[in-house]
């Protein structure tokens, strides 16, 4: 390991301890969290100036460097990609590859389920870039050994992220000509330590997601509808409220059979759903008049989703999802999609 200090976000210098053999990287505490996107910046040129043309192999049992237990292989996400890394049980740190650091900082997004099947046509096998070892594509699209997805990095996210960076680097040197008070950094960097402990205790957790396709997929398929419903518009809160039980129970079944079978190509066609469930989430449940604002009548007659991530089954259903396209849903919403009798 190769140490080399970095500028931290709110006050003195971080030292990493930096592999280029290994291409990966051993973080003390919430140093990641601590680099100034200046830092950042800099930790990727870093390493990529010293890229191995072969990479030494990681082992399979990796050891904390301060207290020597066994490091645990650990799963998290920001934004929609997600990363991994070994963390100590511990708590005194983890290390992580540099391409997984990418993903960690946004550089690299997943592939989508349409790029997967395009890259599968035209290539049998590619190399893992987190832990180096082959991937065939006939069989996953995650590595074997280290269960990363299929990632890339994008020219058009590298540049974005890099603007973003450089712009609140930016804005944290004025931050320091004008002169930060001392007290409020040390208080800033207690407070989301305080966050990112809490965070890790989350072992399951619930979206209220839009079904922003659902009306105009509807209109397309009047046939699926019974002639009250047809005859019937729901342009307003009002319109919504006075509505039968019947035509409610009606209009939800049709939002189930549109969310578990409408597609776009072997894909959900509701660009949410697509979202959520490539990310390993569940659909749980839909809501009458969840959202009743003119867009949400619009869009989808006021009817929002609730998709579920339980930590122990997000990478199980990530990859049903990218292999199958397999849609996660509870008993509830499968019943609901049963009953639309297709003409």
């Amino acid at each position: 390991m190769t140490q080399k200090q970095y500028e931290g976000k709110y006050a003195g210098a971080i030292t990493l301890d930096l592999c280029h053999g290994c291409s990966a990287l051993w973080f003390d505490g919430l140093e990641s969290l601590g680099l100034s996107p200046g830092s950042v910046l800099e930790l990727l040129v870093e390493m990529n100036d010293h890229r191995a043309a072969s990479r030494n192999p990681l082992g399979d049992n990796l050891a904390c460097p301060r207290c020597h237990q066994r490091l645990v292989r650990t799963a998290n996400m920001q934004r929609s990609t997600r990363f991994s890394y070994w963390r100590c049980p511990g708590e005194h740190g983890h290390f992580i590859t540099f391409f997984e650091f990418l993903r960690e900082k946004n550089f690299v997004r997943p592939l989508s389920p349409i790029e997967i099947e395009d890259l599968k046509r035209n290539v049998r096998t590619v190399t893992c870039s987190s832990c180096g070892a082959p991937v065939d594509l006939d069989t996953g699209a995650a590595c074997p050994f280290c269960r990363a997805p299929l990632s890339m990095l994008d020219a058009k996210q590298l540049d974005t992220v890099v603007a973003a960076l450089k712009r609140e680097e930016a804005e944290r040197e004025d931050a320091k000509r004008r002169g930060l008070d001392g007290t409020l950094a040390v208080r800033l960097m207690e407070d989301r330590v305080s966050v990112s402990r809490e965070f890790r205790k989350i072992r399951k957790f619930a979206t209220l997601s839009p079904v922003p396709g659902f009306r105009s997929w509807l209109m397309l398929h009047r046939d699926l509808m019974s002639p009250t419903l047809a005859a019937l518009s729901l342009d307003s809160p009002a319109a919504l409220t006075a509505v039968t039980d019947t035509v409610r129970d009606e209009i939800m079944q049709l939002c189930g059979f549109y969310l578990l079978r409408a597609k776009r190509g072997h894909a959900p066609l509701d660009p949410v759903a697509r979202f959520h469930l490539a990310n390993g989430a569940r659909l749980q449940r839909l809501n009458w008049g969840g959202d009743v604002s003119s867009a949400g009548i619009a869009s989808s007659l006021g009817i929002t989703a609730n998709y579920v991530y339980r930590m122990a089954d997000v990478e199980e259903n990530h990859e049903a999802y990218a292999k199958d396209f397999k849609v996660m849903a509870s008993f509830t919403l499968e019943r609901l999609a049963r009953e639309v009798e297709k003409p």
